[in-house]
């Protein structure tokens, strides 16, 4: 159990990250009707891999982006709340664990970049956090610095399709040559698959075998 000085230095540890109630012993990060509500908004196993999206080898996203997946991701990309992203990326994990043998050996994690000036505006990536804290589940090598966004353009979300590929061309470049390998692209959403088939391009052009990405939400 925490102690009282735990409780009142570190109050955002002992709440539940999607209700605020109180969290209890044995409970981490959400309560546990918290975390039963968030398994609702799992992917079923056979709703979950895809291949629509070359070059991508497969698409994987563990929660559909609704209710309490919905919130955890906002709290961790616009509140720096990192401890939301780890019931997700225990989702993450799982859903690896399922499809490994799908999957294949997987040589190392990518999290999609932000552009420097993002980064200083918010102080961290969010999809560096997420894959941080699932290579902590699967002991994976975590390569944070492999790809860089080069390019900065405003946001996506009220963009069409066809604008968000537009918006995406040359806008990441590899830090360095990749000696071949199969590399799991981290993400905290997917939509069109725009961001995430720009980064696998500039990954395979530099030398990479294949790409699958793996996000914590697919809306």
């Amino acid at each position: 159990m925490r102690s009282l000085v735990q409780t009142l230095l570190c109050p955002q540890e002992n709440t539940c990250h999607l209700c605020g109630t109180l969290l209890s012993a044995g409970e981490q990060t959400l309560c546990v009707e918290c975390e039963q509500a968030l398994k609702r908004r799992q992917i079923h196993a056979f709703e979950a891999p895809s291949t629509e999206y070359p070059p991508i080898a497969l698409v994987l996203s563990a929660y559909w982006f609704d209710e309490e997946a919905r919130q955890l991701v906002h709290q961790l990309k616009f509140s720096a709340d990192y401890a939301s992203a780890l019931p997700l990326a225990e989702g993450m994990a799982g859903l690896y664990a399922d499809f490994r043998g799908l999957i294949g050996v997987v040589d190392g994690v990518i999290p999609v970049p932000v552009h420097p000036s993002r980064f200083r505006l918010r102080g961290y990536n969010q999809a560096e956090v997420l894959a941080n804290a699932f290579c902590r589940h699967t002991s994976l090598p975590l390569f944070a610095d492999l790809l860089l966004r080069v390019q900065h353009g405003s946001s996506q979300v009220q963009r069409s399709r066809a604008e968000r590929f537009t918006a995406m061309e040359g806008a990441f470049r590899a830090a360095k040559p990749i000696s071949g390998g199969r590399f799991l692209l981290i993400d905290d959403v997917l939509t069109t698959g725009a961001t995430a088939i720009a980064c696998t391009k500039c990954l395979l052009e530099a030398g990479a075998d294949s790409v699958v990405l793996l996000t914590a939400c697919r809306a």
